[in-house]
C-alpha cells in the first residue's frame, strides 16, 4: 500500500504499527486485521447457503402464518389482526437479516475483489 492511499480498515498515511520481537518477526496491524477478516469472512462464505435455507424456511412459515391467521379472522368473528401483523413483521424482520448478513461477507471481502452472491 502507498502512501496517502487509504482502505476500508484504515489511512496509511499515518504510520505503520508493527508488532514484532526483534527484526525477526514483523507484522504490520493491518495485515492482522486483513487476516483476521479472512478469518471470519471464508466461515461465514461457507455456510451462508444453510444460513439463507433457514431464514427462507423461517420467513416463510411467518408469511405463510400470517395469511392463515388473516383468513381465520376473517371467517370467524375473532379478530386476530395483531397477531397476523407480528408474524409478517418477523417474516420481514428475517428478510432484512439475512440481507444484514450478506452485508457484513461484502464488507470482510479480504480479497478485495467484486464478490457477487446469488440468491
Amino acid at each position: 500500500m502507498e502512501l496517502g492511499s487509504s482502505s476500508r480498515f484504515g489511512s496509511a498515511t499515518r504510520h505503520h504499527c508493527e508488532v514484532g520481537l526483534g527484526e525477526r518477526s514483523v507484522f504490520r496491524v493491518e495485515d492482522m486485521v486483513r487476516y483476521l477478516a479472512a478469518a471470519v469472512f471464508y466461515p461465514m462464505l461457507w455456510l451462508r447457503g444453510f444460513v439463507l435455507a433457514v431464514g427462507r424456511l423461517a420467513s416463510g412459515v411467518a408469511i405463510i402464518g400470517a395469511v392463515a391467521i388473516g383468513l381465520v379472522s376473517l371467517l370467524t368473528r375473532h379478530r386476530l389482526w395483531l397477531p397476523a401483523g407480528l408474524s409478517v413483521l418477523a417474516g420481514f424482520i428475517i428478510f432484512l437479516l439475512m440481507q444484514l448478513y450478506d452485508a457484513i461477507l461484502f464488507w470482510l471481502n479480504p480479497s478485495g475483489r467484486t464478490l457477487i452472491l446469488y440468491q
